[in-house]
């Protein structure tokens, strides 16, 4: 805080930043302002329009657009996790300044050995449309191609806010656990973590905090968006359900899978650490 005012004002997303951009402006016009789009909102509910068949969000989307590119030529500073997103916020708002700033991710201490494990994860949050679309996707599409060769293979859905609608996907086969605590036991008895999403926007949290919690993820496309994944966690990336599926049987074999799992962690921890979130974030205040 200065004398006469906040010398930096942090606004985090575009619902944010389009309420409260003008007031800060206003009442703070010293403060260096820095807008986080934490992900490009608008990329998320036009690949939602086109997945989903849904033509009505498109001019929801177009407003997003607008608003996202307003605020990005309003701050100081805008911040995003991706480097995809930073070449579309370049053409949304040529002039904007963006700088990539990754997460911080804790990785467990050990190298893991997945020798023992079973069972396929997936943990989202399902007030969020694209997990509870790819929870539906997995259970009805993926796990029945994985079951036809390993029947007895679990899979757990886990994550806060699940509908009656993903609940009952629960059977035999599959576990429905709803909001977990502490996810380190579980994790720490799955073989695989999956990121099923068939839309969305942004790095996503739950492929990295799999990395680090020593599970190799497979991803489709989108979730594997703005990572510069290493050649060995590149074939973990699948386009359909048949690939999705073959990515999971072919890490049932324990040498693949620990070697795909500690690949998966040492990407985290070289790329995702606080050292390294420390040093981009200074050049946010250059």
């Amino acid at each position: 805080l200065e004398q006469h005012g906040f010398a930096c004002v942090y606004l985090h997303r575009v619902g944010i930043v389009s309420r409260y951009m003008d007031l800060v402006r206003l009442y703070q016009p010293k403060a260096r302002v820095i807008y986080s789009v934490a992900d490009l909102h608008f990329l998320r509910l036009e690949r939602q329009a086109r997945e989903m068949e849904q033509p009505e969000l498109l001019p929801r989307a177009a407003r997003v657009r607008l608003l996202e590119g307003l605020g990005a030529l309003q701050a100081n500073v805008t911040l995003t996790h991706s480097p995809v997103e930073a070449a579309l916020l370049h053409q949304l708002a040529p002039g904007a300044r963006v700088c990539i700033v990754p997460w911080c991710v804790q990785t467990v201490r050990k190298k893991p050995r997945l020798a023992g494990r079973r069972g396929v994860v997936f943990v989202g949050h399902y007030a969020h449309v694209p997990n509870v679309d790819a929870a539906f996707w997995l259970v009805r599409e993926v796990m029945p191609l994985v079951w036809a060769h390993a029947p007895d293979m679990p899979c757990v859905l886990v994550g806060s806010s699940m509908p009656p609608s993903v609940q009952a996907l629960a059977g035999p086969q599959v576990q429905a656990l709803g909001h977990v605590p502490d996810l380190a036991p579980l994790y720490a008895q799955m073989r695989v973590a999956v990121a099923p999403l068939r839309f969305g926007a942004g790095v996503k949290g739950k492929v990295l905090d799999s990395f680090a919690a020593g599970l190799p993820c497979v991803m489709t496309p989108v979730a594997a968006e703005g990572l510069a994944l290493p050649e060995i966690l590149q074939p973990l990336v699948a386009r359909d359900a048949a690939g999705f599926a073959r990515v999971i049987l072919a890490l049932q074999d324990d040498a693949r899978a620990t070697a795909v799992a500690q690949a998966g962690w040492q990407f985290v921890k070289e790329h995702f650490s606080r050292k390294t979130i420390t040093g981009s974030l200074k050049t946010v205040f250059l």
